[in-house]
């Protein structure tokens, strides 16, 4: 979903396009506005915006860990994500939305995991806890 790309995350501008998104889904289906949004999403299998915004930062992530060690981008985000997990109320941006999302579906622990170990757990290690 490309919609995302270049908003602005604040809190504000993200719930106006989610507003925007539930009417959507339901003027899309002719559903009177009164109809509940979990209804009008599950009707045609769409998440929130927020859902998938948050699984693009993830597997931005993902694609991030798996870089080969050697390449320039993959040592500037080590160096990054260190500096971040040693004092991370003074970041803003990438590294402390992805941790927060990270905390929203009790995946710190992946992050942890690869901080200590530099192995990016496998899907099957996400799952299991």
């Amino acid at each position: 979903m490309a919609v995302n790309y270049g908003i602005n995350s604040k809190k504000k501008h993200i719930s106006l396009l989610e507003r925007a998104h539930r009417a959507c889904v339901k003027h899309m289906q002719n559903m009177p506005t009164y109809t509940r949004t979990y209804v009008a999403l599950s009707c045609i299998a769409v998440y929130p915006i927020e859902t998938y915004r948050d699984r693009r930062k993830l597997l931005f992530l993902g694609q991030l860990c798996h870089t080969d060690p050697d390449k320039r981008i993959s040592i500037l985000f080590l160096q990054r994500l260190v500096k971040f997990m040693n004092s991370p109320s003074t970041h803003f941006g990438f590294l402390p939305d992805v941790y927060r999302i990270l905390g929203k579906y009790n995946l710190k622990h992946g992050l942890e995991h690869f901080v200590k170990t530099a192995v990016f757990p496998n899907k099957s290690t996400w799952r299991r806890r």
